[in-house]
């Protein structure tokens, strides 16, 4: 994908994010605080990433470049160029948050 190139989330990236509990209809769990007393507030499922989906889910973004996971800068001797991508940086719009993906769960928007 090209720098600039407008995209949002596929479906099937949405359905496996939701995982089991989309597929119950409610959040399975683990949670935050799975010690809450019952019917009390366990916090955070850890069992899907529904919330990054209900964020960003219909949301349109745009590719900024590919993830680089090097921990020095380009000029320094340790940077290796073996450490970018395949993975992309999307910003979110219109919130301009970003987060990386892998190209096949996104499509053109």
């Amino acid at each position: 994908m090209k720098r600039g190139t407008r995209i949002r989330m596929t479906l099937d990236l949405k359905v496996r994010m939701r995982g089991k509990c989309g597929l119950a209809g409610r959040h399975l769990g683990p949670f935050e605080n799975d010690d809450a007393a019952p019917g009390g507030d366990k916090g955070s499922c850890y069992g899907c990433s529904s919330e990054h989906v209900d964020e960003f889910g219909e949301c349109v973004g745009y590719v900024e470049d590919l993830v680089d996971y090097n921990n020095v800068p380009p000029n320094h001797p340790d940077y290796d160029s073996n450490k970018i991508g395949p993975e992309v940086n999307v910003r979110w719009l219109p919130s301009r948050l970003r987060y990386a993906y892998k190209t096949h769960d996104l499509e053109p928007a």
